[in-house]
Order: C-alpha cells, then sequence, then structure tokens
C-alpha cells in the first residue's frame, strides 16, 4: 500500500500527462473553468499512473482508465485499486493490491453547525466534548476533519460516491482507518488491509 501526495503548484508535468489522457477525458478537464480545478484533475490522475506503473510495472502510458456506474474511477487493465483525492493545493493517491479510499482536507475554520450536515450525535460527542461553543477549538477542528475525511473515504471505498454522511458513525469505521496530518491538511485512508508497511511518497 502506497500514498502518494503532491502539491499542485511544484508539479511541473503536466502537459507530459494531459496528453496520456483519452480524449474523452481531455475534453472533461478543458470543460472545466478554474485552472486550480483542471491541475487537480490532472495531477489526480498523474499520481495514479505513478502508483500502478510502481506496483504493476505497466508503463505509464498504457494505463487505461474507466468509471464505474457510480463514477469510481478503476484500471481497465491493471488489477491494482487506487483511490483519488485533492483540496486547495494538495493531491493524494492512495494505491493497492485490495480495494481502497482516501480523502483529503485543509484544516480550516468552519461554522459549529456543519456538524449537523455530516456528523451523528455520537460524532459530535467525540469532536466538541461537554463543550458547547459555535467557534471550533483547533483541537476540535482536527477532530472534524478527521471525522470528514474517514466518512468520505469510507464512501469512496465502497464506491457508493459521498452520500449519506450521517448513516454512519466514525466509531464503526476508525478501526480501518490511518490518519496523517500534513502541511495542514488531514488525510485519511479507508482499508479492511493491514496499514504495517504502508509508505508515503512525496511527488
Amino acid at each position: 500500500m502506497k500514498l502518494y501526495i503532491a502539491n499542485t503548484e511544484f508539479f511541473n508535468e503536466y502537459d507530459k500527462y494531459f496528453q496520456m489522457m483519452s480524449d474523452k477525458r481531455k475534453e472533461s478537464v478543458n470543460r472545466l473553468k478554474f485552472d486550480s480545478a483542471k491541475k487537480q484533475t490532472i495531477l489526480g490522475e498523474a499520481l495514479a499512473r505513478k502508483g500502478l506503473n510502481d506496483l504493476t510495472g505497466i508503463d505509464e502510458d498504457k494505463i487505461i482508465f474507466s468509471r464505474t456506474e457510480n463514477g469510481k474511477p478503476f484500471a481497465e487493465n491493471a488489477d491494482v485499486f487506487f483511490s483519488i483525492s485533492h483540496s486547495k493545493d494538495y493531491v493524494v493517491c492512495a494505491v493497492d493490491d485490495n480495494e481502497i479510499g482516501v480523502d483529503i482536507e485543509q484544516i480550516r475554520q468552519v461554522e459549529s453547525r456543519i456538524t449537523n450536515i455530516s456528523c451523528t450525535e455520537r460524532d459530535k460527542k467525540y469532536i466538541f466534548g461537554e463543550a458547547d461553543s459555535e467557534t471550533l477549538t483547533p483541537e476540535m477542528l482536527n477532530r472534524f476533519f478527521e471525522v470528514l475525511t474517514a466518512k468520505e473515504a469510507y464512501f469512496k471505498y465502497i464506491g457508493s460516491g459521498i452520500v449519506g454522511l450521517k448513516t454512519i458513525d466514525y466509531d464503526e469505521i476508525k478501526p480501518q482507518c490511518k490518519k496523517f496530518i500534513e502541511c495542514g491538511y488531514v488525510i485519511t485512508i479507508y482499508s479492511k488491509q493491514d496499514f504495517h508497511g504502508m509508505k508515503l511518497k512525496i511527488v
């Protein structure tokens, strides 16, 4: 299992990896309004190609991507799983021989009411403790994004898309989660496999 992480501002191979995309994917990228979104999309696929190449030896430009009916990406010609996520300037991709999900979120101030959208009562108990505050402390923010990224990684793992965040408690999925905090971002991987020996690769 490997986790690849890159900053969109420091990556300098956009043209190379754009040319590797299918015509349909290129059209999708070109329709994006903002350059930042285009960079995130190209970089995400670039990290997936690098990861699949590392695990299978298939040339990066020979990897063929497709999507399930629910929009989950996969490689048609590689028996390896991957998951991509991005937030602001960072993009991550987790790659493994088994099904996997990953999510990244920048730690930032949010109003406490946002927890009503994505958190169960048990989740909120974990985030707030006994406090009753409209402003989340730094510790509360870390716990909130820990919960949020875990849930989104889980839904990516099962391939359903990011839906029903309140349908599951964080406690239920926490044992299968591995959390990292890098450069002000929370990254969480969800997998049924052991995280022992997992490697983080900065691109």
